[in-house]
């Protein structure tokens, strides 16, 4: 997957775990399932993974996501479970072909234009 923001850390602090807890479980996993894959073995490499130094990948999001007892592995990625905030791509599924276009149409002007849109509230 890659060097990129994540609320890793974040996951791990919500459900008060140590880092050396999750590297353990992380073995667990790894042994339960016979994976070939790499997963952190010490808490200074789970700790570069979550300050985003170190490269992912799929599979170790979606036995960090086991381990944290998340149902979709991308929330790891896009929710921070302290705010309370939804997937952004949990947002964008639930809108139909039309929806999904307009909001990435205002993604990308937002990129591009460095400013963010203001939205008014209904009073």
């Amino acid at each position: 997957m890659g060097k990129h923001r994540s609320f890793i850390r974040h996951w791990r602090t919500y459900k008060g775990m140590k880092l050396w807890q999750v590297v353990d479980r992380l073995s667990e996993i790894k042994a339960a399932s016979g994976s070939r894959e790499k997963f952190p073995t010490t808490e200074a490499s789970l700790s570069r993974i979550e300050a985003g130094g170190q490269n992912f990948n799929m599979a170790l999001l979606s036995a960090l996501a086991e381990v944290f007892e998340v149902e979709d592995p991308r929330d790891l990625l896009t929710v921070n479970p302290f705010k309370g905030t939804i997937s952004v791509l949990s947002a964008l599924e639930a809108l139909n072909d039309t929806q999904q276009e307009a909001a990435l149409a205002v993604i990308q002007a937002m990129r591009t234009s460095g400013a963010s849109p203001i939205v008014e509230k209904d009073q």
